[in-house]
């Protein structure tokens, strides 16, 4: 019985075959340009992590329209295929297979940092995951983070390219206190925030409180409506995922032409 990662990974790979044929010759599409942690994205829209595990389809990705693609996520011994010549920014997507954040967990993550650096244009530590839920662990989130920053700045000085480091985390429900994740980022001075969430209200309440540091909001995106609703509400970038499973290779430039179309001369 093929499972639904599978079945899922099937779907990415015929779409990123097929991309670059169905597209070419179209228009391309608009520029909605943005900056955000030292980057220029050609617009706001984003593909989250677990589409391109390995990186093999970016090139197809960014011809689709995207402005950037998260890869992953990357583990220590995964095989990844990140391109050198990047079409947008890639971000890769970095966690551990083990539960917790021991540290064992956090050598994990730090070797994934390690094995990306040169082919990441930001990293995102994944806290994410359904099955090794970590944020609700202040301390061992503390120690995991001062190991990444530390871990940046030893690769940045020994490589002389600095790669942002994000931390990709669950928002929380509206009315309860901000997860402790939120306070870490601020300590810690990350470059940047995956938010995972489908309110744009608790949304608003993070970006708030980061503020400066810039906001990547996930959960829930699906329309242009959608994305000028988390953009006003305090997201510097936007990603997708389902929709781009059920709309196709067409479906980022639709959704960014529709953008185009209401936003002012």
């Amino acid at each position: 019985m093929v499972g639904w990662k599978d079945a899922l990974s099937a779907v990415a790979t015929g779409i990123g075959v097929r991309a670059l044929n169905v597209l070419h010759g179209e228009r391309p599409a608009p520029r909605l340009p943005v900056r955000a942690m030292g980057l220029h994205f050609a617009n706001p829209l984003g593909l989250a992590a677990g589409f391109d595990r390995s990186g093999a389809m970016v090139k197809a990705l960014a011809a689709a329209g995207f402005g950037f693609v998260e890869v992953g996520t990357v583990t220590p011994g995964t095989p990844h295929r990140l391109p050198r010549d990047r079409a947008c920014p890639v971000g890769v997507n970095i966690g551990s297979r083990r539960d917790g954040l021991d540290a064992g967990v956090v050598d994990d993550y730090a070797a994934a940092l390690r094995a990306c650096w040169n082919r990441a244009d930001y990293l995102a530590a994944n806290l994410s995951s359904p099955f090794f839920r970590r944020d609700d662990d202040p301390t061992g989130l503390d120690t995991l983070l001062d190991r990444l920053k530390r871990e940046q700045a030893a690769q940045a000085q020994g490589t002389g390219r600095r790669v942002p480091l994000t931390l990709k985390m669950h928002a929380g429900e509206e009315g309860t206190p901000l997860p402790a994740a939120v306070h870490a980022a601020h300590v810690h001075e990350v470059d940047g925030l995956v938010l995972v969430s489908a309110s744009p209200r608790r949304l608003a309440a993070v970006a708030a409180a980061l503020d400066p540091i810039p906001v990547i909001s996930v959960g829930g995106v699906h329309s242009s409506w959608d994305v000028q609703e988390r953009l006003a509400a305090g997201a510097a970038l936007v990603q997708v995922y389902t929709a781009f499973v059920r709309g196709g290779a067409r479906y980022p430039r639709h959704l960014l032409a529709s953008i185009g179309a209401e936003v002012p001369a």
